[in-house]
């Protein structure tokens, strides 16, 4: 089987091409398999082969804001389809996905397409939702959403063909060792085994609401007790908000602070965490979520999108709002014993959940139920 995947930006650039990598990686094992991205050093690095198209740096050219770019991108989709001459395309974000669609309208596509939607399409723009259900709703074969909450705009438009399959942690979360644990402790700045260990990540990025975990921090510092916090977050070294931030948080003894954090800190931070908080105002899935579980770390979240169906538990879920996210702080603090059952509790779920081997399994059958229609 021969398959096209498809991302609109860099293979590092956040939870969606990270997972399509992921899945990617997995079925070149046993497929051939090619990735359509913008210009990306590091795209070499992978089992898939690589195809970048050089004229678009970090990410494709939007619709709206560049009509005459955006044609010249759907010619190039369309070369690369011809060139490749895949069984199976599989988009997995927005603006490929619609020239993919644009091309199937005009009938220059007769491959089988498939769309993840990763963006909670229910949650956009009236605008949007047009363009979604015109370009990738009613040309493509099938769709798959993150959650079943995801589901209900797909299903105006189409009586089948709409899967559910959530994201995976990758074979590096799969499996958890109390060996690397135990050096994880040893590498983490300011680590002391006796603190409330509380776990905030994300791009600097509005949706991220890092406002809220400012006023949490700021709150909980009024009385403070035994929470460290440690925050890991992403933003160009160009902007000065982000900048303004990590040194207004840096002025707490009991914060710190891991700037564009590498892959191997990030593992050792879930590692150490207790209590992972996500304070978004939007999560199409949540995938640090379930990093964090394959961690053993406890998860709380805004009601942001799908999250809550990622977490499992409404009990985790709280409103946008820093006295809230305090107060289970504090509860925790009188009660620390309750960690232990429930950082268990959410280690189970993402093994029965999330695992790179079921979300592997499900695409598999997926794409042989497609190749029969």
């Amino acid at each position: 089987m021969r398959i096209l995947y498809t991302v609109d930006c860099r293979l590092d650039n956040g939870g969606a091409p990270k997972s399509t990598c992921i899945l990617a990686n997995e079925m070149a094992k046993i497929h051939d398999v090619y990735m359509l991205s913008p210009l990306d050093p590091e795209a070499d690095n992978s089992s898939f082969k690589s195809i970048q198209l050089t004229s678009y740096q970090d990410s494709f050219p939007f619709p709206f804001l560049q009509p005459l770019k955006y044609i010249r991108f759907i010619c190039d989709v369309n070369k690369v389809v011809k060139d490749v001459n895949p069984d199976i395309i599989h988009t997995e974000m927005p603006r490929a996905a619609q020239a993919v669609g644009i091309l199937k309208i005009l009938g220059k596509c007769k491959t089988p397409a498939i769309y993840t939607e990763r963006e909670f399409v229910s949650g956009l723009r009236r605008i949007y939702k047009i363009m979604y259900k015109y370009l990738v709703a009613k040309p493509f074969e099938e769709i798959i959403c993150l959650s079943n909450k995801a589901t209900g705009f797909w299903y105006k438009y189409r009586k089948d063909g709409v899967d559910v399959i959530p994201n995976p942690g990758g074979v590096d979360y799969d499996c958890y060792f109390d060996e690397e644990e135990r050096v994880a402790k040893s590498r983490i700045k300011d680590y002391n085994e006796n603190n409330l260990n509380v776990f905030f990540v994300g791009r600097f990025i509005p949706s991220k609401r890092w406002d809220i975990v400012e006023d949490i921090i700021k709150q909980y510092n009024t009385t403070p007790a035994t929470a460290h916090f440690y925050i890991a977050v992403a933003f160009k070294e160009t902007d000065e908000s982000a900048q303004k931030m990590i040194h207004s948080l840096g002025k707490y003894g009991n914060v710190t602070i891991y700037p564009n954090a590498n892959n191997q800190q990030m593992s050792d931070l879930y590692y150490i965490t207790d209590i992972h908080m996500i304070t978004s105002a939007i999560e199409s899935f949540g995938r640090t979520a379930i990093e964090a579980m394959s961690r053993k770390c406890v998860v709380y979240s805004t009601d942001a999108g799908a999250i809550s169906e990622t977490i499992g538990y409404s009990k985790y879920i709280l409103p946008a709002n820093a006295d809230d996210f305090v107060k289970v702080l504090r509860e925790y603090e009188n009660n620390v014993g309750m960690l232990k059952a429930e950082k268990e509790q959410m280690f189970n779920r993402y093994h029965k959940c999330y695992t790179t081997e079921s979300n592997l399994q499900m695409h598999i059958a997926l794409y042989k139920k497609l190749l029969k229609k």
